[in-house]
């Protein structure tokens, strides 16, 4: 048992790098790791430390079909209910389904019945953990880019308090920042109705885009979505964000993109 548990200690550390990665999945490592996860699913080092290894195994894409048809979905279930006041396991968990995400509609399925309830239920119970905020918004930009239904679910399950929430807490963290307004920028994609919920007085997103913006003046990344966000809400960028040179160069952009289309 302790040699199990030692064994996937150091497979998770060793998967950080690609070359053993390789090695790991040749060695049907896969299959072994999942084995392991089912046969000792109270035990939560193994599962804290199975779900690191999946997930560095599921970077870039590769293998995501076989850790699908393995019953990787389900084992991340049992983890994060088995263990949820681990932040870490958590914030794993939720990068793990982002990086399994699809556009299959037994994936979609499975993310509107139970992996956006896991998801929202981390955010609740950690609010202000990096572990679980940071992989928590990168999964809810890659959601609302996938897929329609999805972004609904979100909405309905009050999307714009998580975002502005997170936004307000973590305002300084520039990849939680991206992905925020990368969220916004997809929501209002799929579905122009929702332009009012951001413009709501009580959260006033334009403002905190702003602010945002601001904080981040060299950042080319979060100066694109402010401006596409602005541009979605139906405002003009240069209201909201200082006529800055980088802003101008942007701006052109956009309008040669739009030209084109």
């Amino acid at each position: 048992y302790q040699r199990r548990v030692h064994g996937i200690s150091c497979l998770g550390s060793a998967s950080r790098f690609p070359s053993n990665r390789t090695a790991i999945v040749h060695f049907e490592g896969i299959s072994i790791i999942l084995s392991c996860m089912r046969h000792y699913n109270q035990n939560e080092i193994i599962q804290q430390w199975g779900l690191f290894l999946i997930m560095n195994l599921c970077e870039g894409g590769d293998n995501q079909a076989t850790l699908l048809s393995l019953g990787t979905l389900q084992a991340i279930e049992n983890a994060m209910k088995q263990f949820p006041d681990n932040p870490k396991l958590q914030g794993w968990s939720i990068k793990l389904i982002s990086l399994l995400s699809t556009n299959t509609l037994d994936s979609e399925d499975w993310i509107l019945k139970t992996g956006l309830l896991l998801l929202l239920n981390a955010v609740n119970k950690f609010p202000s953990s990096m572990d679980v905020m940071e992989n928590s918004f990168f999964a809810l930009h890659v959601f609302t880019k996938q897929s329609t239904p999805i972004t609904r679910k979100l909405m309905d399950f009050d999307l714009i308090s998580i975002l502005f929430g997170g936004l307000m807490v973590f305002e300084l963290e520039e990849r939680i920042v991206e992905d925020g307004l990368g969220c916004i920028y997809n929501v209002v994609l799929h579905d122009r109705s929702y332009i009012d919920a951001f413009m709501d007085p009580n959260f006033h997103f334009p403002t905190l885009i702003s602010a945002i913006a601001r904080r981040f003046p060299l950042s080319v990344n979060v100066i694109t979505f402010s401006v596409n966000c602005l541009v979605c809400l139906g405002l003009e960028p240069t209201e909201y964000l200082d006529r800055t040179e980088l802003l101008s160069d942007i701006l052109q952009n956009v309008k040669n993109c739009t030209n084109v289309a």
